[in-house]
């Protein structure tokens, strides 16, 4: 029964210790900002029960591929999701200005703050 109830504990401690890295990890993204300049090969809606976020897919000047979302946040006061995607025109480059980290394991994408077309 103690190596029953241990293994458990095991469980839930990483449990824990899982949501509390991707809390963090959320929470630190928000003082994180870059930009780029990157040209949009694709931009996607990625829709999942109720929730929909815009995807940008692009390709930096040094042929690097870099992948965006581009939804609403509370905390950083942003709320023209729709008017941002709107704009963006694939095949066309633009200065993106964006916060938040890259984790594949997590779905997360850094996020679009702003952009501005380059000619």
């Amino acid at each position: 029964m103690k190596a029953k109830e241990t293994m458990g504990c095991i469980f839930y401690g990483l449990v824990l210790l899982l949501i509390l890295i991707s809390l963090s990890i959320t929470i630190l993204g928000q003082f994180v900002s870059n930009e780029y300049t990157a040209k949009v090969t694709d931009k996607v809606v990625k829709t999942s029960n109720d929730n929909s976020k815009y995807i940008i897919f692009t390709e930096l000047e040094d042929g690097k591929v870099k992948v965006f979302k581009n939804t609403d946040s509370l905390i950083r006061g942003k709320f023209n999701s729709s008017d941002i995607y709107a704009e963006i025109k694939v095949g066309h480059k633009y200065k993106f200005k964006v916060y938040g980290y890259r984790v594949p394991a997590l779905s997360m994408y850094e996020n679009i703050v702003s952009i501005k077309e380059i000619n």
